[in-house]
């Protein structure tokens, strides 16, 4: 039950559900004769939104997420026994959805592949299951990222997956599990730059042993009109909203001791 209200939960406090809820204290305030704070709640909703559609206050905290750890070619990655390719990387087969399909974290699979069939691991581990009970005949993830990486090239027999895990915390659990199996004593860590802090803490707070390897970088150095910078846009509120959920990711992790301990 808890894996199921950490994702939903969160839903409360992000940038538009704060604004709506404002709207709606505002007109419960406004009914009741309390006009100013009324007006004080209506007010703060709109700046919360404003602030939240803003593509600079999008950029400042997506990157200082994906600014931790400095992103390498496969080809010039460290060599380890296997690398662990975090889940949440394809979209499940479901209606109308003929087959898996990838997504914006995809880059994921095609980056561990590069690492495979570069000689940097001999072995990968998909760690990854569904947080939400599926229709039937409908895999864990984890299975079809493993079916793309035999797309790919890569055997079966190199690729060890498992579809338990529902949260960074439990993908940590069962891929020791898996090393202990299989006695693989490093990895390299692959997933989305924004999640790599809390995943690398989640993993070294195990005892795991991990070199992290960042892709799927989404806020890069390019160049546009300077209107695009600083006008409010829906992609920048949805930016926003996708960073405080990691951030929020952290400070429960933190909270809970399943984070490495500062040093």
């Amino acid at each position: 039950m808890w894996i199921e209200l950490s994702k939903i939960l969160p839903y409360l406090v992000f940038p538009l559900s704060l604004f709506l809820e404002s709207q709606v204290l505002a007109a419960i305030l406004y009914k009741f004769a309390a006009r100013r704070a009324a007006m004080v709640v209506f007010i703060l909703g709109y700046i919360i939104l404003l602030a939240a559609s803003s593509p600079i206050v999008a950029t400042v905290l997506n990157r200082q997420l994906e600014g931790w750890y400095v992103p390498v070619q496969a080809s010039d990655a460290p060599k380890a026994d296997a690398a662990v390719l975090l889940g949440g990387a394809l979209s499940l087969p479901l209606p109308p959805r003929v087959s898996a399909e990838l997504s914006d974290a995809s880059d994921r699979v095609l980056y561990t592949a590069r690492l495979y069939h570069s000689g940097r691991i001999s072995k990968i581990i998909v760690t990854g299951g569904n947080v939400f009970k599926q229709q039937e005949g409908v895999q864990v993830e984890s299975w079809y990222i493993s079916r793309l990486l035999q797309e790919w090239g890569i055997p079966e027999s190199d690729i060890y997956y498992e579809g338990n895990s529902r949260n960074t915390r439990e993908n940590a659990i069962e891929t020791k599990k898996l090393m202990q199996r299989y006695d693989i004593r490093s990895v390299l860590l692959v997933t989305s730059a924004f999640h790599l802090p809390r995943a690398a803490s989640t993993f070294r707070a195990l005892d795991i042993s991990i070199i992290p390897l960042p892709v799927d970088f989404r806020f890069v150095n390019s160049s546009q009109p300077l209107l695009l910078s600083i006008f409010p846009s829906s992609g920048a509120l949805g930016a926003t909203t996708h960073a405080l959920r990691e951030y929020l990711g952290i400070f429960v992790y933190g909270l809970r001791g399943w984070l490495e301990p500062a040093k």
